[in-house]
C-alpha cells in the first residue's frame, strides 16, 4: 500500500507508441501506471482468503490519480494524444480498481477479457462510465460460467421433475379415490381441450392441427377416468373391490406419457414411444400406492438439495484449478517477456556500441 501511494508521484508519461507498448505487455497495467503489484496468493489460501481482503491489495486512490495524469497527456484531443492508447489507458485503470477483473489480470498478466464493446464506446462514454464499469467487469465473470448453466439447466430439470411428480401423485392417490372429483376433473378437462381447439383453429386455420393439440389433454382426462374405473374394480370371484388392476395401471400410463410429453419441448414419434414404456415400468412398479410416490418424490428432493450444496462447491474448485493453471501460464510468459527484451536491449546496446566504433574509426 505504501508502495502503490508512494509510487504515485514517479509517474511518467511516455511517448502514445511506447506507452501502448507498455500497457500491452505482461503487467503492463501495474507498469505504466506505477502501481506495485499484490503478491499472487497460492491455490490453498486463495480458497480461504475471503474477498473483501483481496481488495486490499492495490490502492484505488493511487491509480485514479495516476490515470487522470497519464490521460491528460493520452486524450485524443491533444497533439500527443492518440485513441487507442487511451483506450488501453481505460481498460487499465477499470480492471486495477476492479477486484475481479484484477485478480483475472493478475494470472496471466495480460487483460484476456478486453472485449471491443470499448472500441464502440465514444471516449465520453468510458469516462461516464467508470463507475459503473467495475460492477458490470465483476459479474461477468461469476454467473455466465458454463458450470453456472450446467447447475441452472440441472437444477431445474430436477425441479421439474419433481413438481410432475406430485402432480401425478395427486391425481393417483387422491383424485381417482372420489366420483364427483373425477366428474369434475374430467370436465374441466374437456373445457379446456376445447377452448385450446377453438383457439389453435382461429389462429392457425388448421383442424387438424388443432385437433393434434388437443390430443394430450383429452388423454388425460381419458386415462383419470380409467384409473378411476379401475381402482374401483370388483372381481367377480372374491366379491371384493380392488384397488389396482390392469385397468388403472392403463390409465395411469397414459397420464404420465402425457406429462412427460408436456415437458419435453421438442416432440417426435422415438420420444413418444421412450416415454410410453418408461411410463410403463414406472407404473408397474408404483401401482398407485401413495408410500411408492412419496418414496420417489423424496428422493428427486434429495437429489436436488444434492446438486444445489454440491454444484457451487464443484464450480469453486473447477475455477481455482482453472486460476492455477492460468498462473503458470502467466509466469511463462512473463519469463518470455523478460528474455525478450533482454535480447532486445543486447539487441540495442550492440547497434551503439558499432556506430561509437564506426564514429572513431572515421
Amino acid at each position: 500500500m505504501q508502495g502503490a501511494s508512494m509510487s504515485e508521484n514517479k509517474v511518467s508519461a511516455l511517448p502514445s507508441s511506447e506507452a501502448l507498448q507498455v500497457l500491452l505487455s505482461p503487467d503492463g497495467y501495474y507498469k505504466y501506471l506505477c502501481i506495485e503489484k499484490p503478491a499472487l496468493k497460492p491455490l490453498n489460501a486463495s480458497l480461504l482468503v475471503s474477498d473483501k481482503k483481496e481488495e486490499d491489495g492495490v490502492d484505488g486512490d493511487a491509480v485514479k490519480k495516476n490515470y487522470r495524469r497519464l490521460s491528460l497527456k493520452h486524450h485524443p484531443d491533444r497533439k500527443t494524444g492518440d485513441a487507442e492508447t487511451f483506450r488501453v489507458l481505460n481498460r487499465a485503470q477499470k480492471v486495477l480498481t476492479t477486484p475481479k477483473l484484477r485478480k483475472q489480470y493478475d494470472l496471466v498478466g495480460l487483460d484476456l477479457d478486453d472485449d471491443d464493446d470499448d472500441h464502440h464506446n465514444g471516449n465520453d462514454d468510458d469516462d461516464g462510465k467508470e463507475g459503473d464499469g467495475g460492477e458490470k467487469g465483476g459479474s461477468s465473470s461469476g454467473a455466465d460460467t458454463v458450470m453456472s448453466h450446467i447447475a441452472s439447466a440441472t437444477i431445474a430439470g430436477i425441479m421439474q421433475a419433481a413438481v410432475r411428480t406430485a402432480m401425478m401423485t395427486f391425481v393417483s392417490t387422491f383424485v381417482t379415490r372420489y366420483k364427483y372429483i373425477v366428474y369434475i376433473a374430467v370436465l374441466l378437462l374437456l373445457g379446456l381441450a376445447l377452448k385450446i381447439f377453438t383457439g389453435t383453429k382461429a389462429q392457425i386455420n388448421d383442424a387438424k392441427f388443432a385437433f393434434v393439440a388437443t390430443c394430450p389433454t383429452v388423454m388425460i382426462a381419458m386415462g383419470i377416468y380409467l384409473m378411476y374405473s379401475g381402482r374401483n374394480y370388483l372381481d367377480e370371484e372374491t366379491q371384493q373391490i380392488i384397488q389396482w388392476s390392469y385397468t388403472f395401471c392403463f390409465g395411469e400410463i397414459m397420464v404420465m406419457t402425457m406429462f412427460i410429453q408436456n415437458s419435453i419441448p421438442t416432440k417426435s414419434k422415438i420420444i413418444l414411444i421412450l416415454s410410453t414404456i418408461f411410463s410403463t415400468i414406472t407404473c408397474l412398479i408404483l401401482r398407485g400406492k401413495f408410500w411408492r410416490y412419496a418414496s420417489v418424490l423424496g428422493f428427486e428432493i434429495l437429489i436436488g438439495v444434492i446438486a444445489v450444496l454440491a454444484f457451487p462447491i464443484m464450480e469453486m474448485i473447477l475455477e481455482e484449478v482453472v486460476n492455477e493453471k492460468l498462473r503458470k501460464v502467466g509466469e511463462k510468459v512473463r519469463a518470455h517477456n523478460e528474455r525478450m527484451e533482454k535480447v532486445r536491449y543486447g539487441t540495442n546496446t550492440g547497434i551503439t556500441n558499432a556506430v561509437k566504433k564506426s564514429e572513431e574509426i572515421d
